[in-house]
């Protein structure tokens, strides 16, 4: 007599002491049932457009930009970092960049031009006072 087995081969990982090895059943409904998936599969809808989009918003936000905004930033940019040394231009790119990618998801780009342009204006202040100080030290041991 012929016995009636199917393969079926799990997709979570071995417990503790077991080996990696085909399991068998004699059920055919049960090998179905593990090729169709988990439920969140079996209804049409596959899980990973489940996790990526939101299914109560039809549209995404409009992005906000002011183009007349974005320019003068570029140009405040541009104009008051002429002199700096090349350090100082990796310190306030690397924190620039840190800012835009913490501020990625805001649809308002009028708001992360504002938040870039304060963090560096700070960086600007604190490289000047950094540079005073240099300046303050250097003086006070040649004596003045």
């Amino acid at each position: 007599m012929v016995e009636n087995l199917s393969l079926t081969f799990s997709l979570e990982p071995p417990s503790s002491g077991s080996q990696l090895h085909p399991s068998r059943t004699t059920s055919p409904e049960a090998s179905q049932k593990r090729l169709m998936g988990p439920p969140s599969m079996r209804n049409g809808q596959s899980s990973i457009n489940a996790l990526l989009n939101n299914p109560e918003s039809s549209s995404p936000p409009q992005l906000d930009v002011d183009p007349v905004r974005l320019h003068d930033l570029k140009i405040r940019l541009a104009t008051s970092t002429q002199g700096l040394s090349v350090e100082q231009l990796e310190q306030i790119n690397a924190t620039l960049m840190h800012t835009i990618w913490q501020n990625r998801s805001d649809w308002n780009r009028k708001r992360v031009t504002q938040i870039v342009l304060e963090t560096f204006e700070g960086m600007l202040a604190d490289m000047s006072l950094s540079t005073m100080a240099q300046i303050r030290d250097l003086a006070a041991e040649a004596g003045f």
